[in-house]
């Protein structure tokens, strides 16, 4: 599916999702295809993130994660289970930093629709 934002400025928005990839970028020229699991927030876009998949996430997937500072993490995976792994959840609450699991889609729906709210988000996206 391809989105497009009618929003100014350069940041990671999630351009198009497919089964095997996802795109991202501010515009066309500054758009990167990734096909491996990643991390993506406003100004920055990991990708390459040891994490296999939501439910084999370790908690030290999460370093890279804290050190960005979000206030919500979005998971989004094509695999049936949306849920992290309940140490995952734990660390995250503690660290007051809300967790959602979702189905890719939505998980990038909801990644752009909260940047363009100017929160601080990252995506943990499975494609």
């Amino acid at each position: 599916m391809r989105f497009t934002l009618d929003t100014p400025g350069e940041f990671n928005a999630v351009r198009s999702y497919d089964a095997g990839s996802v795109t991202v970028g501010s515009n066309s020229s500054s758009e990167r295809t990734l096909h491996q699991p990643c991390i993506v927030t406003r100004d920055i876009v990991i990708s390459d993130w040891p994490a296999a998949s939501l439910a084999a996430l370790q908690p030290e997937h999460l370093d890279a994660v804290f050190r960005l500072e979000p206030q919500i993490v979005i998971a989004g995976t094509l695999a049936l289970e949306r849920f992290a792994p309940l140490a995952i959840r734990r660390l995250c609450r503690e660290r007051g930093i809300a967790l959602e699991g979702m189905e890719l889609g939505a998980a990038c729906r909801t990644y752009n629709v909260l940047l363009q709210e100017n929160r601080r988000v990252a995506a943990l996206l499975f494609p």
